[in-house]
C-alpha cells in the first residue's frame, strides 16, 4: 500500500509542477542491483543540475517546494525515488540499505546533460551523499567533476554519542576528497560539533565551506512553526543553494578517490538515544545565569540529588519531557530532589513565554553560546544526567523520557536514599 501511494503522490506532484509550466518528467535509471531507479526530473536552463537524496521521510511537500524554487533559480532538479525503487517504505534503515554505487550511476546519467552536477542530502541522508559521490569517483577517476556535496543539517556520527562521551563520526568523512558546502542551522544538535565535522571532512582533501544559519532550526526551510529569521531565509534558500553552486563548479581539480579504513568501510549509523546509562564521574564544574541573571553554580547543590536538563524550545521531544520532568520534582523536592533545566541558545524573552505556555516552576539557566554543551559533551537534545548528593554524575540519559515511569523514579529515588556521606 505504501509504494502504491508514493507511486501516487509522484504522479500528483508531476501533474501539480506541469501546472505551474515546468515540464517534469520521469526518468528511470538502470541500476547494478537489478532495480530501477525513478527518478522525477524537474528541467531548468541552467548549468546546474542537482540530485537530491530524500530524508528518511522521503520527499516531502518542503523538498518539492524547494525544487520547484530551483529551478526558477535555473537549477535542474533530478529527485530518485530511493525507497519505492527498493520497494521499501521511509526509514532510516531504508536509506542505510541503498547502494552508493546505485546512486552514483543517477550521477553517472545526469552528467550526461553536459551540465554541473551537485548531490544534496538532509540530515541522515548526508552518509549516503559521502559514499555515492566516492562511488562516482571510482567510476571516472580521470575526469574533473565540476560539481559538489552540498549537505543541509548533516548527521556524519556513527551513532549518538553517549553523554559526556566524545562524537565519533563515519570513516567515509575523513575519505571525501571533493568540493562540500554545509547549511547548518545554529538551532541544531548539530550545530555544536560543528567545527569538528568541517575539519574532519577536510582530512582527505575535502574543500569544505560552512555557511552558518543563525537563529535557524533544522528543516527550516519547510517548518510549519518557521520563526521569522527561518521565513526570510527559506524564501532566499534555492538562490542561496544557486550561488553554492556555482562557486563549488569553478574547483577544477582532478580529484582522485581518498583512501578508506577498509575495516570501518562499511558502517551504518546505528541508534543510540532514550536509554538510561550507568556511570561515575565527577561532575564538571557548571556556572550560569538564571531566568533573572543572578549567576547559578551547580557546586552550590552538593548534598541534593540533581537532574540536570540541557534542553531548547525548538526540540519536540525536549517539549514533551517537560510536564513530566515537573511532575517529578513536585513529588520529590521534599525528599531531597533538586531539578536544573539549562537552556541552550536562547533568549530570555522565549524562555519566559515557554515557561508560562508550559507552566514550568523549576529553575532554568541560560547558556547563550552554548559553550556548557560541549563542556559536558551533549551531543543530543534533551539530554539528562542524574547526580548524586556527593557530586558524581551516576546516571545520563540521551534523548526525551517520561520521568514519572517507574524505572526512572526508581533510579532517582535509589539516589535520593543513600547516604551522603
Amino acid at each position: 500500500m505504501g509504494v502504491v501511494y508514493r507511486r501516487v503522490q509522484a504522479w500528483v506532484w508531476l501533474l501539480l509542477i506541469a501546472s505551474q509550466g515546468v515540464s517534469a518528467k520521469e526518468v528511470v535509471v538502470s541500476a547494478t542491483h537489478a532495480v530501477d531507479i525513478i527518478v522525477q526530473q524537474i528541467p531548468a536552463k541552467g548549468q546546474h543540475l542537482v540530485v537530491m537524496i530524500p530524508s528518511r521521510q522521503g520527499f516531502d511537500a518542503g523538498y518539492e517546494q524547494l525544487s520547484q524554487r530551483l529551478t526558477t533559480e535555473g537549477v535542474e532538479v533530478w529527485l530518485p525515488d530511493l525507497f519505492e525503487s527498493y520497494v521499501r517504505a521511509p526509514s532510516e534503515s531504508a536509506l542505510n540499505a541503498v547502494p552508493p554505487d546505485d546512486v552514483a550511476l543517477v550521477l553517472s546519467q545526469a552528467a550526461q546533460s553536459g551540465k554541473h552536477v551537485h548531490l544534496m542530502a538532509f540530515g541522515r541522508g548526508a552518509p549516503l551523499a559521502l559514499n555515492s559521490w566516492r562511488a562516482w569517483q571510482t567510476l571516472q577517476p580521470a575526469q574533473v567533476l565540476r560539481g559538489g556535496v552540498l549537505l543541509v543539517s548533516p548527521n556524519l556520527v556513527t551513532k549518538t554519542p553517549d553523554p559526556g562521551q566524545a562524537v565519533e563520526y563515519l570513516s567515509s568523512v575523513e575519505a571525501m576528497n571533493a568540493p562540500v558546502w554545509i547549511f547548518q542551522p545554529q538551532r541544531s544538535p548539530y550545530f555544536a560539533d560543528i567545527q569538528t565535522l568541517v575539519a574532519k571532512l577536510s582530512v582527505g582533501g575535502a574543500s569544505v565551506w560552512l555557511e552558518a544559519l543563525p537563529d535557524m532550526r533544522d528543516r527550516f526551510f519547510y517548518r510549519a512553526d518557521a520563526n521569522a529569521q527561518e521565513q526570510v531565509y527559506a524564501f532566499d534558500f534555492a538562490a542561496k543553494i544557486g550561488q553554492a553552486m556555482t562557486l563549488m563548479a569553478q574547483d577544477k581539480q582532478q580529484r582522485l578517490v581518498a583512501p578508506m579504513n577498509s575495516v570501518t568501510a562499511t558502517q551504518k549509523q546505528q541508534a543510540n538515544t532514550g536509554k538510561l546509562l550507568s556511570i561515575q564521574q565527577a561532575a564538571p564544574p557548571l556556572t550560569l545565569p538564571d531566568m533573572q541573571g543572578q549567576q547559578q553554580s551547580l557546586s552550590a547543590l552538593k548534598g541534593q540529588v540533581v537532574l540536570l536538563n540541557f534542553w531548547a524550545s525548538w526540540c519536540p521531544p525536549c517539549v514533551h519531557e517537560m510536564p513530566s520532568m515537573q511532575r517529578l520534582i513536585d513529588a520529590k523536592a521534599s525528599q531531597g530532589l533538586a531539578l536544573v533545566a539549562v537552556n541552550l541558545g536562547e533568549d530570555a524573552a522565549s524562555i519566559a513565554a515557554f515557561s508560562a505556555q508550559h507552566q514550568l516552576r523549576f529553575p532554568i539557566w541560560r547558556d547563550e553560546d552554548q559553550q556548557t554543551a560541549k563542556a559536558w559533551k551533549v551531543f543530543a537534545y534533551p539530554t539528562s544526567f542524574l547526580i548524586d548528593r556527593k557530586g558524581q554524575v551516576r546516571f545520563a540519559l540521551a534523548g526525551g523520557a517520561d520521568w514519572t515511569a517507574a524505572s526512572l523514579v526508581e533510579q532517582v529515588d535509589m539516589l535520593l536514599t543513600a547516604p551522603a556521606e
